[in-house]
């Protein structure tokens, strides 16, 4: 792995900022880093919410029966950085889910971040899906795991 700075995170600030602070974007991800996905919404200026901690795990087992408009609804309600969305998406078909993301990913509204990694081929390359490069990112230490507990 190369020595990461903090340029790692530039591509989606450059996204972001290419399409006027506004609308859905992707953040691709090769594996489930939360310290990395909050220091990007810090550097984006994005709230960090937890879609399945605030809307999924209160419903219990009847989470599985969520419809994607809840998600939406939670989107428009504030964007940010929407953490854990794919909870939800992993009790989709592979349609809905690949629909849903590609809608997502061409939307207007207010400025929203979803990190994938499972499902982060599942969106096509557009100017709003930012793959982050695994070479480019901070080292995961045996600390920043401790903190993801």
């Amino acid at each position: 792995m190369t020595q990461a700075n903090d340029s790692w995170f530039s591509p989606v600030l450059a996204a972001i900022d290419a399409n006027a602070r506004s609308g859905g974007y992707i953040v691709a991800m090769s594996d489930y880093r939360p310290v990395l996905i909050q220091v990007v919404a810090d550097k984006c200026g994005l709230m960090l919410r937890d879609f399945r901690a605030e809307i999924l795990k209160p419903k219990g087992w009847e989470a599985f029966a969520t419809p994607l408009s809840e998600l939406d609804e939670y989107i428009v309600e504030g964007g940010g950085m929407i953490m854990n969305a794919e909870a939800l998406l992993s009790t989709k078909s592979s349609d809905e889910r690949t629909a849903w993301l590609s809608r997502f990913s061409s939307s207007a509204g207010p400025l929203a971040v979803v990190p994938l990694v499972v499902f982060a081929n599942d969106v096509p390359p557009s100017p709003r899906k930012v793959v982050l490069d695994p070479a480019t990112l901070p080292e995961e230490t045996l600390l920043t795991r401790l903190i993801d507990m």
